[in-house]
């Protein structure tokens, strides 16, 4: 019923932004929610997300960190197009990531799976029967969902459309005006 997408498997890759795991983690995630986690609706309607206990997992970190006095000046930007992403469309966008900060273990973690029938209709090969897993999200906070958490060039890439390499989900101001209030606070760990 679920399977591990091609995409996910970039975030296993040394120098990924963001929530960092492993190929074990990866089948772990798969087999426990498959076994035993229940499912909340994600930001879309082929979007399932589930909350992963972190004490079944060895290696997966959290993916972003505070922006602080100290680590201001490890704090690049530049314009990049997601692993993949070229090949399916999407244009460069302007995005921030430290670099030289180390990535802690995460203290919370959602894994976001797709549905078939979406990534299908997306072109991207598929895996699961159902679902597929797209990303992972840790958390720095046991009481904030990694999944809560969307970065406005995300929001922005997803409101261009699939042309460009994101869902076509219009833009919800306050939702957006949130993010970029966390987005000021803190950067991908690179």
């Amino acid at each position: 019923m679920y399977g591990i997408n091609g995409f996910v498997v970039r975030q296993t890759q040394p120098g990924f932004a963001g929530t960092s795991t492993t190929m074990d983690d990866l089948r772990q995630i798969v087999q426990v929610v498959t076994q035993t986690c229940s499912f909340y609706e994600g930001y879309a309607p082929y979007v399932r997300n589930f909350k992963i206990p972190v004490g079944i997992l060895s290696a997966t970190t959290c993916g972003e960190a505070e922006i602080t006095a100290e680590n201001l000046h490890l704090l690049k930007s530049g314009y990049k197009v997601r692993a993949g992403g070229k090949e399916r469309g999407e244009v460069p966008h302007l995005t921030r990531w430290f670099e030289g900060v180390p990535k802690p273990p995460a203290k919370a973690v959602t894994a976001v799976f797709y549905s078939k029938e979406h990534l299908v209709e997306e072109g991207v090969e598929v895996d699961g029967d159902e679902w597929d897993l797209i990303t992972v999200l840790g958390g720095a906070n046991p009481e904030i969902d990694p999944a809560s958490v969307m970065y406005p060039e995300t929001i922005l890439r997803n409101a261009l459309g699939k042309e460009f390499g994101g869902s076509g989900k219009p833009i919800d101001r306050e939702f957006y005006e949130r993010m970029v209030d966390h987005a000021s606070r803190y950067a991908l760990i690179g």
